[in-house]
């Protein structure tokens, strides 16, 4: 979705705000599946030459934990905001709220990304998952 500075403009509060439930950000921001992803966002116009946009995504993703390798839900809970002036907005003067938003829930993702803290990963010999069972392996 994109927001163009004179729609901005001539409109009577300098305000466009949406509420919505996405199906597909999750995807655009490279992550394999999501649920109840709700998406918020207002765009004001604080002078003639800013341009102010607030986000917030609230949902839920699939991740891989890093060290069991099992899919997991992980709870998303995202908000920005962020100013622009309008010579950054390029030549058409628009604002691209969708690319913003796709931007944001994929810096949302954890650096590392576990299942629990307490995950106790895949056995380096056998590859048993540790969290489930143990292994007779012999660590040396």
């Amino acid at each position: 979705m994109k927001i163009k500075f004179e729609d901005l403009y001539k409109s009577k509060n300098r305000l466009f705000e949406r509420q919505y439930e996405d199906k597909i950000l999750a995807k655009k921001a490279g992550y394999d599946s999501a649920k109840n992803m709700a998406v918020y966002f207002k765009v004001r116009l604080i002078d003639d030459n800013t341009i102010e946009l607030y986000t917030e995504i609230n949902g839920e993703i699939v991740l891989n934990c890093d060290r069991c390798l099992d899919d997991f839900n992980y709870e998303v809970n995202t908000g920005s905001t962020q100013k622009f002036s309008v010579s950054e907005l390029g030549p058409e003067k628009e604002l691209d709220v969708e690319e913003e938003l796709r931007q944001s829930l994929a810096l949302s993702r954890p650096m590392k990304v576990l299942c629990k803290d307490s995950c106790r990963g895949l056995c380096p010999l056998c590859g048993k998952n540790l969290n489930e069972e143990s292994c007779g392996c012999v660590k040396q």
